[in-house]
């Protein structure tokens, strides 16, 4: 177990410290970093798929949350409850994903309209002055 937990905490570091390398490199934001984002998004993505993964990568799959790159916020408790659970496929199971694309996604789309209400305000500020 231990091993398990060292192969876990060595995968983490190496997929973060390979985004904070590549955000380093390119101070712009070229595409070097949108690359290495795209893959850690890749690696996030890819434990849902159902196949046989060695011990190391059930492990990573374990520590990586969906929601560690959302600036959004959670949908409200109340709001949840009106999407029914429908049953889903057991690798979705495994990693409590809801049955419905509006919860799973809410923080994503809050996380878009904080952007575009704030690029709206930045031009309304940049038009008025």
């Amino acid at each position: 177990m231990h091993n398990q937990a060292k192969a876990t905490t060595t995968i983490t570091s190496t997929s973060y410290g390979i985004a904070a390398a590549g955000a380093a490199t390119s101070g712009s934001g070229t595409t070097g970093s949108f690359g290495l984002v795209m893959l850690s998004k890749f690696l996030i993505y890819l434990r849902y798929l159902d196949l046989n993964y060695p011990d190391k990568m059930l492990a990573y799959f374990s520590t990586i949350d969906d929601a560690s790159f959302s600036l959004g916020l959670p949908m409200p408790e109340e709001w949840e409850k009106d999407f029914p659970q429908e049953d889903v496929p057991r690798v979705f199971k495994t990693y409590n994903v809801h049955s419905s694309f509006m919860v799973n996604y809410w923080e994503t789309f809050s996380t878009l309209l904080i952007v575009v209400a704030l690029a709206v305000l930045l031009t309304l500020i940049t038009y008025l002055a």
